[in-house]
């Protein structure tokens, strides 16, 4: 039975990615018929990692290297400039430096509890080396690219630089899934598993609704008339502090979650 709705869950949520895109898709459409610009489709994938109640702050185990997962995206992006344009066609600000993106993704991470307070020979130590859990969102949202140089320069027949570098933000809103576990046993039915910040109302593994905020730094490689190589650095602000799954009433618990990601992708021109 568990296995039928892992997988109805999994249906549900292609469903759901494959909808959005499909939405953002028509509508782009839409607006390309009526103003005569471009389209590019792209995918994304590279490494993630996410700071939150797992491990310890300033630790870079905790931060960088230890609770380090993957993600992957589909993206579509809505250009100003039309490549139909001439050489000498005129263009105007947003033309030459916006690119709109619509975005669908997905990350998932393991979940483990680095730093001193687990180094230290204690019965604290010890159920928090035992606990681990994984975290696993599919955000989909739309991005802003703010690109350095001319987009026209850039472009098919003016083709001046091989390079263009921009700087992202934007919104998504995601759905988010967290498990937790104890190597020691059933933590629901035996709390003591778990140290006492997390015995009571401090767990939480259902579905969660979530908005964040995105920033980034990038740059487009061009590697032929039709296609991009792009490079891309991410940082993913969370409105929530159960991401993860943990938020214990802890005096230090004074942060929502976040991730950075490094990813890298294939731009194909529409």
């Amino acid at each position: 039975m568990s296995k039928l709705v892992n997988n109805n869950s999994s249906t549900f949520f292609l469903f759901i990615k494959m909808s959005v895109f499909l939405l953002f898709f028509t509508s782009f459409q839409t607006l390309q018929a009526q103003i005569g610009n471009s389209f590019d489709i792209g995918i994304n994938m590279g490494a993630i990692s996410i700071q939150s109640d797992y491990g310890e702050r300033g630790d870079i185990k905790s931060n960088l290297t230890g609770n380090v997962g993957y993600t992957t995206s589909l993206v579509l992006y809505k250009n100003f400039y039309g490549r139909t344009n001439s050489w000498n066609s005129r263009t105007n600000w947003l033309e030459e430096h916006i690119k709109l993106k619509a975005e669908v993704s997905y990350f998932k991470t393991t979940l483990n509890h680095y730093g001193a307070y687990v180094e230290r020979p204690s019965t604290g130590a010890t159920l928090l080396k035992a606990m681990h859990g994984t975290s696993s969102v599919i955000n989909f949202g739309l991005v802003v690219e703010h690109h350095f140089l001319n987009l026209s320069s850039f472009s098919t027949y003016r083709n001046e630089h091989r390079f263009s570098p921009y700087f992202s933000f934007g919104g998504m809103f995601g759905i988010s899934n967290a498990t937790v576990t104890s190597d020691l046993g059933d933590y629901t039915t035996n709390p003591s598993l778990m140290i006492s910040a997390y015995q009571e109302n401090a767990i939480y593994t259902e579905k969660l609704m979530v908005g964040s905020a995105v920033f980034g730094l990038g740059t487009r490689i061009k590697i032929s008339d039709r296609s991009d190589f792009v490079l891309d650095a991410r940082w993913q602000g969370y409105f929530s502090d159960k991401v993860d799954g943990l938020k214990p009433e802890l005096d230090a618990n004074k942060y929502f979650d976040w991730t950075s990601a490094m990813t890298a992708g294939l731009v194909i021109y529409l």
